[in-house]
């Protein structure tokens, strides 16, 4: 039986690596097959998935032989998208897609198999949820345009209290005594957090509605772990916890990354292993150069370890941050980096969703991979950076070809 077809049309990379995520993850292998284009396929059968952008022109009208669409289209473009086409309304999904939605919008509207007897028959009832589910997505759109700007407001004050609290704490504004200085060191460790909190939910609110590309600039890697660790070290040793850097190794070749990202990236790791972690225990962090296979990667973590010793090269650079907490239950391995998101129990590491997210999201920005794989004392989260692919080539290039190119 020959696979079914999903032509996903966009240029957006993190929006095509969700589609075949989905399809891995929900159908049999070989049941679905994953195709990219840039205009409309008219002679590719299957179902189509439009990344509309507004000024498009849809120069056609869907009948029995052509794909079956699907349009991800802007909330600012709704409305010039409804006039243009009308009757597809059941058909569409709302900008910025998050993983969850995209996978249960799939799961919906793609039929198991390419024959699915069923397929034709739940057409009109699958038609009027999605419309209803359109509706919700409108809802759901405002909701979190007003959460961005409600902690967008919350952010000044914090700003303010935070400043406050570090003058207080330097003696500007007095001498103060033990207790009084210990006491308002706490209350300003809270404000940090609850600042990187709030900066969180800004990030993961606002996500996909504007072009937000890291600065990227060559930097050291152990550079923000020393900082990330400087504003951990407080938590930790309240509950007299060991950060071990002995494990870490010098990049081998630069990389290039937005250094307060990545450090947030490496304090929101740090302040989840310290959560979990018990007292007196040891949180061990690591950092080398590593081959990534990316498309093992994609579907498990380790894999294509098998491959290092065909593909020795190191083409980015890992970091594994260790605890000696309860682990990840591998119910939730899977979705622990969504966004609003959490599970309970007595260690909940997901931070309700925000600061896992975010990781997740600086990370990919930097066109990185970043996943927690479950150990049999505690767990472990790890990222990758790719190092530049400039000077990787640079470095691989034997002495011979720079010399004749020189």
């Amino acid at each position: 039986m020959q696979p079914s077809t999903l032509t996903v049309i966009s240029e957006d990379a993190s929006l095509i690596a969700m589609c075949r995520d989905a399809l891995r993850d929900l159908f049999p292998a070989g049941a679905w097959v994953l195709v990219t284009a840039r205009e409309f396929p008219g002679d590719r059968a299957g179902i189509c998935l439009w990344d509309y952008h507004a000024g498009e022109k849809i120069g056609f009208t869907q009948t029995a032989e052509t794909p079956r669409w699907l349009f991800l289209v802007s909330p600012k473009d709704l409305v010039e998208f409804r006039e243009a086409m009308p009757l597809a309304d059941g058909s569409i999904l709302l900008k910025p897609v998050t993983r969850a939605v995209l996978h249960a919008f799939l799961g919906s509207v793609l039929p198991v198999t390419p024959n699915d007897s069923l397929y034709a028959e739940r057409d009109e009832l699958l038609s009027c949820l999605l419309e209803a589910n359109l509706k919700l997505q409108e809802y759901d759109q405002r909701r979190t345009n007003f959460l961005a700007r409600a902690v967008h407001e919350f952010r000044v004050p914090l700003t303010a209290l935070g400043g406050f609290c570090g003058l207080l704490s330097a003696g500007e504004l007095g001498e103060l005594n033990s207790n009084q200085l210990d006491a308002l060191q706490r209350m300003q460790r809270s404000v940090t957090r609850m600042t990187r909190m709030t900066a969180a939910m800004f990030e993961l609110s606002i996500a996909g509605q504007r072009e937000d590309r890291p600065l990227l600039q060559e930097g050291e890697i152990a550079d923000c772990l020393d900082h990330a660790i400087g504003l951990i070290q407080p938590l930790a040793d309240e509950k007299d916890l060991r950060l071990n850097t002995a494990n870490l190794s010098p990049a081998e070749m630069p990389l290039l990354f937005e250094s307060e990202q990545i450090e947030q990236v490496l304090v929101n790791l740090l302040d989840n292993a310290c959560k979990a972690s018990p007292r007196h225990g040891a949180i061990e962090i690591s950092g080398y150069s590593y081959f990534w296979e990316r498309r093992f990667l994609a579907s498990n973590a380790d894999s294509h370890d098998r491959r290092r010793s065909d593909v020795p090269a190191p083409n980015c650079y890992r970091i594994d941050i260790s605890d000696q907490g309860l682990g990840v239950g591998a119910e939730h391995i899977d979705n622990i980096f969504e966004e609003y998101t959490s599970y309970f129990g007595s260690q909940d590491r997901s931070g309700g969703g925000l600061g896992l997210a975010i990781c997740r999201l600086i990370v990919e920005r930097h066109k990185g991979r970043i996943w927690a794989t479950s150990q049999p004392l505690g767990a472990l989260f790890s990222f990758v950076l790719p190092y530049s692919a400039a000077k990787r080539a640079q470095l691989a290039s034997p002495p011979w070809r720079k010399s004749q190119s020189a």
